[in-house]
């Protein structure tokens, strides 16, 4: 899959690889729904697909994981339309809830698309199943009995958004049946040193005084107790997606997309890798 964001920053063009993909973890079998499922409680379901994803992410040869520190975590999706943060702890940053409809550009078109709505789009790495598929049929029967494994995320920083590593044909079973399925996200983490001046933690007390004067709502108070967490930690993480050049460089991502274009089938494929094409030609010598 080949990206190009907009100078802007207003839209992201995404041109797909003809190339076949199912997931980059195996298929989830039977013996590992019903192994997970063994658990008593909600909780322990949870984290049993959480340990999951890890082990399978761990063994996957083409898992996106490197050394360094994740975040794996439960995120609630949300409807496009709303735009809202998640954070559980003040060491850590907030991420958009992922925003999940198959109407969505980065979900709906399967061979390029043009994501206008950038920050918390999920973005297919194939094109989605038809909703009465044998496969698909299958997890809308336990999206109705409430055992529809989660989907897996990964959140790139540069997009603001996430790519959809394991769980199209669940997507689509759930959204069939009106629902919007549990989402895992995978977040790179990397530490960052606090240097806050005295000065700036005594404005946050003052301020953080003023909300408990003022009546405020248990959200509020959250707010406040976060902050004034956050004005004394030493450290924190930032959630920064690492990447790598392709070996090549520029000249070979460009000879990539003109081979792709030369079998697009659609306007919009077309009309998208002539605008990557454009766009990088500033970059070659």
């Amino acid at each position: 899959m080949w990206g190009h964001i907009d100078g802007w920053w207003s839209y992201v063009d995404i041109l797909r690889s003809e190339e076949s993909f199912d997931s980059i973890i195996r298929p989830i079998r039977s013996l590992d729904i019903e192994r997970i499922e063994a658990a008593n409680t909600s909780t322990d379901s949870e984290q049993g697909w959480l340990k999951f994803f890890a082990n399978e992410l761990r063994d996957a040869p083409a898992s996106p994981l490197h050394a360094g520190s994740w975040w794996l975590r439960y995120i609630e999706p949300v409807e496009p339309t709303l735009r809202v943060k998640t954070t559980d702890e003040p060491w850590v940053p907030s991420l958009l809830h992922p925003k999940l409809s198959l109407e969505a550009p980065s979900l709906e078109q399967p061979e390029s698309c043009t994501q206008r709505q950038v920050t918390g789009a999920v973005y297919a790495l194939r094109a989605l199943s038809d909703a009465d598929s044998s496969r698909v049929r299958m997890w809308r029967k336990r999206q109705r009995r409430g055992r529809l494994p989660p989907l897996l995320l990964l959140y790139v920083s540069v997009l603001e958004g996430y790519l959809l590593l394991d769980g199209h044909d669940r997507l689509v079973a759930a959204c069939a049946e009106g629902d919007l399925p549990q989402c895992v996200v995978l977040a790179p983490l990397h530490r960052a040193k606090h240097y806050q001046s005295r000065k700036l933690q005594q404005a946050i007390e003052c301020e953080a005084l003023k909300v408990s004067k003022r009546r405020p709502s248990p959200r509020n108070i959250d707010g406040v107790n976060r902050a004034l967490i956050g004005a004394y930690l030493p450290e924190s993480y930032r959630i920064r997606t690492r990447c790598w050049p392709i070996p090549g460089g520029v000249e070979a991502w460009r000879e990539q997309v003109a081979s792709r274009s030369q079998t697009v089938r659609t306007v919009l494929g077309w009309r998208n890798s002539r605008d990557m094409l454009a766009a990088v030609a500033p970059y070659l010598s």
